[in-house]
């Protein structure tokens, strides 16, 4: 039967987004449950739930929500630990990229992918020259790790845009980067 098909594929998922629950779950001495689901900010909240199946399914919702809407912050990892492990970078790139990412995505790196438009990237991108006051050689390092985001996210299909599409119809200025001159 289809309907039984459906539903046994549902607790496997289910099951799968629990599996990835390492937290000890318990009960306090009030009956109420407890366990602490990852948070990128603050490295840990505390889940409270009146019973046991009720924790459980908000565990299963919070893994669930994660997979489906993760963070940039998500994604840049995922995508640079997969480019280590293929050895397509070094670990001396892999640090790099890491440290371009939390100098230059300090303001943007725990948004939701979803909620990153065409137009918020562009605004990014083009705020981020003068914040940084960036070379051309800087502001392609950083293309790099936005060109791997988001095209992670595009292969995910979380996102349907195109990120080489964006960056290739902005306009930028050759005057707006900060110029090397060596004497």
């Amino acid at each position: 039967n289809i309907e039984t098909m459906k539903m046994q594929l549902e607790d496997m998922r289910k099951n799968e987004y629990f599996k990835k629950h390492k937290n000890k779950i318990w009960q306090g001495k009030n009956g109420d449950w407890y366990t602490y689901i990852p948070d990128e900010k603050k490295g840990r909240i505390l889940l409270k739930r009146k019973s046991e199946s009720a924790l459980k399914e908000a565990i299963i919702q919070f893994y669930r929500k994660q997979e489906e809407n993760p963070t940039i912050h998500a994604l840049f990892s995922e995508w640079v630990n997969g480019k280590l492990s293929r050895n397509e970078i070094q670990k001396q790139t892999k640090d790099r990229y890491e440290n371009d990412f939390n100098l230059y995505f300090q303001d943007i790196m725990y948004e939701n992918v979803l909620d990153v438009t065409e137009y918020n990237i562009e605004e990014f991108l083009l705020n981020s020259i003068s914040k940084h006051n960036l070379t051309q050689k800087a502001f392609s390092n950083m293309k790099t790790l936005v060109f791997g985001i988001f095209k992670l996210a595009k292969k995910k299909r979380i996102i349907n845009y195109s990120i080489t599409e964006i960056i290739h119809d902005m306009e930028i200025s050759r005057k707006c980067f900060r110029k090397i001159i060596k004497t």
